[in-house]
């Protein structure tokens, strides 16, 4: 029996307007929908995205007219009849599949005038100067997509829509096409690599190799070579690795895994072969891209506090490599001085280091950790961070100097009072430095009154004596700590007498600080 063979061309519709209308007051008209129809017969030349049907292999071809039915496409356009200028025009494109088959890649467009603004479509459109284009990929048969689409007209006059519609129509075939049989009783090998494509320079690489037996017969003498390029190696056999599987029956595999280190930046590819008995042979490459990590850190402290006050210190850590970084751990090491106020986000502990973990950082992107503390002594304190990814270090430090500031109290107290004329008192002296920098060049003016003799001087420098009055070297006094000075002396005459004493020292810029103490001297008997 003879077969016929024919070709079907389906011919994609042309472009074809539709109508168009303005405002959105009543009175408003659809069109009448455009139908744009294909299936006409024609030559491959003729025809623009044209399909053929194929007869199946043994097979006779439909004959003329068979195959896939036309398809016919509509767009209907609703638009208000008028509308004033500045005031939104709501228009409604519909587009209809009256066929019994679906069409693809369907493509509506509508230029504009140049006065009007979109202010909304639903759904969303390509906006290309005056030109709108929405796309379908599919539209079945029967099935109507609408386009709502909201306009604005800057100035009066005809508002011009010109609404066209492309799309695809055709038909598949597929031929189940099928790898010549091999004769039987013969070894077919085949080999595949696995790892990872893309790791950081000092990581460990897991590499498998899957040797199958694709033939009818056994496969005698099989051995699996791996040259390994520069930028990897292996920690015991170097950059050659052999292994040997023996025999391998027909539909058997075996898996060889091993690890390697990526010791060199670079892109490497690794190339493997297995071979057995009789000349077989198979091929397998791998292409691996070892990539160094680069984090950069910046790191912000105040370069001056005081002691006591809460200073924020900032880290921010960006990926400044071509390659996501996994797993970046963070450290601070904390100074003996400070205490911590809070962080963020929350930190791990362990000692004076504080630490936090970042998942991955994408290329380019940045995280920020926040720690406040507290600094309570005055000297310098050293902010030392440190970023790491496997095992590189990356590392930033800032100082912060601590400045403080001296106190200095003076308190005078005698130990008796009153007293007797003849009778012995004391007056104590009691300097502090309550603050929290030393006080230097401390010196002690004290002025005994007349009624009173001097029998004794104790304190924690020297002094002179100048007539009633007493001198005092100077001594420095470190913060949190006290000197005292004894003055001892025997009561003359009666009466109400005052010791004075007069401080100054280096920090005491705004003058000297005094005190006094009375002390009312009796009658001997009288008391």
């Amino acid at each position: 029996m003879a077969c016929i063979f024919s070709l079907l061309l389906l011919v994609a519709p042309a472009i074809l307007p539709t109508g168009t209308g303005m405002g959105e007051a009543p009175g408003a008209y659809e069109t009448q929908p455009t139908l744009l129809e294909s299936g006409s017969l024609g030559s491959p030349q003729e025809a623009d995205g044209a399909a053929a049907l194929w007869p199946a292999p043994g097979a006779c071809a439909p004959a003329p007219g068979a195959g896939v039915p036309p398809a016919t496409v509509g767009v209907r356009v609703l638009a208000p009849a008028s509308a004033f200028a500045g005031q939104i025009v709501r228009c409604r494109i519909r587009v209809y599949n009256l066929s019994p088959v679906a069409v693809y890649h369907v493509e509506v467009r509508d230029r504009l005038a140049t006065a009007v603004e979109v202010v909304g479509s639903s759904p969303p459109a390509e906006h290309r100067d005056s030109l709108l284009v929405w796309r379908f990929d599919q539209l079945r048969p029967g099935e109507v997509r609408e386009i709502v689409l909201q306009l604005r007209p800057s100035t009066a006059g005809p508002l011009r829509q010109c609404v066209r519609l492309r799309y695809e129509h055709g038909v598949c075939v597929e031929t189940d096409v099928q790898a010549p049989a091999k004769p039987v009783g013969q070894a077919q090998l085949e080999l595949a690599k696995e790892g990872p494509t893309q790791v950081l320079s000092g990581a460990s690489v897991l590499v498998r190799l899957t040797v199958r037996n694709r033939g009818q017969a056994p496969a005698e003498d099989v051995v699996v070579v791996d040259e390994l390029p520069e930028g990897l190696e292996h920690a015991d056999a170097g950059q050659r690795l052999t292994f040997f599987l023996g025999q391998l029956a027909p539909g058997q595999q075996r898996i060889v895994e091993y690890r390697a280190l990526a010791r060199r930046p670079g892109q490497w590819t690794n190339r493997a072969h297995v071979q057995a008995r009789g000349g077989l042979l198979a091929f397998a490459s791998q292409t691996i891209t070892v990539s160094e990590p680069k984090l950069a850190l910046h790191l912000e402290a105040p370069a001056q506090v005081s002691v006591g006050n809460t200073v924020t210190v900032r880290l921010t850590i960006s990926n400044a490599s071509q390659v996501p970084l996994p797993q970046v751990r963070v450290s601070y090491h904390l100074p003996a001085a400070a205490s911590v106020v809070e962080t963020q986000p929350q930190a791990s502990r362990t000692a004076q280091v504080l630490s936090w973990t970042i998942a991955q950082l994408k290329p380019g992107e940045k995280e920020t950790v926040i720690l406040r503390l507290r600094l309570g002594a005055a000297g310098t304190v050293e902010h030392r961070v440190a970023a790491a990814v496997g095992a590189w270090q990356f590392r930033e430090q800032r100082q912060t100097k601590v400045v403080g500031a001296a106190g200095l109290l003076l308190v005078v107290v005698d130990s008796d009072d009153p007293v007797l004329v003849g009778q012995d008192t004391r007056y104590h002296l009691i300097v502090r430095n309550q603050g929290s920098a030393p006080a230097t060049n401390i010196r002690l003016r004290v002025e005994v009154p007349a009624e009173l003799a001097i029998t004794r001087v104790q304190g924690p420098s020297d002094h002179k004596r100048e007539g009633q009055n007493l001198l005092f070297e100077p001594l420095h006094l470190p913060p949190n700590t006290d000197r005292i000075y004894r003055i001892s002396v025997r009561a003359l005459k009666p009466g109400v007498v005052r010791l004075r004493v007069e401080m100054t020292a280096d920090q005491l810029r705004a003058g000297p600080v005094r005190a006094e103490e009375s002390t009312t001297i009796l009658e001997g008997g009288g008391f």
